[in-house]
Order: structure tokens, then C-alpha cells, then sequence
């Protein structure tokens, strides 16, 4: 109730515009950090597969600390997967950078192509692609 009136304060004030600064409001302090002492002891989760202890913060629920493993486990997949994926694609530009210098060595010499033009790559996404299994 002591955020509630100061709440209505800051609202009377800024309407009649007294005792703040070009009828801005005031900010509330964060007070959850003062209000909360330390508790003196510490508290460590053990994870069940790695045997890694992690120190719990002081008057943090257990489901706020699962919550904030489970992000971050998620988050290194997600920067797994995509190295993962970064190698893949420097494999594939790989293969069509040799395929244009090949075609660029063959036009010089006028081998493998007619009047000298240069062969078009052909499109191999179609076979990169899995089959989804229907048809639009």
C-alpha cells in the first residue's frame, strides 16, 4: 500500500505540475534490493547428468532457477546447431566456387562450351531438398 500511495502522489503531482521537472513524473527507486537482506547461507543445484554445481541466488524459486537452466541449454543448442550449419554451407559454396572456376577455365580455352559462351550451373537445390511428401 506504500507503492500504491506513492503512486497516486506522483500522479497528483505531474497533473498539477508541482515538484517535478516539466511535469515529468518521478521515478519510483527500486526498492527489492534494500528490502531484502542477504540471507547468510548459500544454496547450490547439482545438475544430475553433469555433476556441475551451480550457486542458486539468494530468494530465487527453484522453478526460476530450472526456468534460467533450461534457457541457457536451449541457447547453446542453438549455437551448435548453427556451426553446424555454418560448416555445411562453407562445404557447399566450396563445391560451387570450384564449379565456376572450372567453368571459367573451360570458357578460356573455349573446351566444353559452344562459341565460347560459358555452361550455366546447373540447379541442385531440387536434389539438396528432402521430399516433403506431397505435391502442390
Amino acid at each position: 500500500s506504500k507503492i500504491y500511495a506513492q503512486i497516486k502522489d506522483n500522479k497528483r503531482s505531474a497533473a498539477v505540475g508541482g515538484g517535478s521537472v516539466n511535469g515529468e513524473v518521478e521515478m519510483m527507486r527500486d526498492t527489492t534490493e534494500e528490502s531484502l537482506p542477504d540471507p547468510g547461507f548459500r544454496i547450490y543445484r547439482v545438475d544430475h547428468e553433469t555433476r556441475e554445481q551451480r550457486e542458486v541466488p539468494p530468494y530465487t524459486s527453484p522453478q526460476e532457477m530450472e526456468d534460467t537452466i533450461a534457457a541457457e541449454k536451449r541457447e547453446k543448442e542453438n549455437r551448435a546447431d548453427d556451426n553446424n550449419d555454418n560448416d555445411d554451407d562453407s562445404e557447399d559454396i566450396s563445391k560451387i566456387y570450384a564449379q565456376i572456376k572450372d567453368n571459367k577455365r573451360s570458357a578460356a580455352v573455349g573446351g566444353g562450351s559452344v562459341n565460347g559462351e560459358v555452361e550455366m550451373m546447373r540447379d541442385t537445390t531440387e536434389e539438396s531438398l528432402p521430399d516433403p511428401g506431397f505435391r502442390i
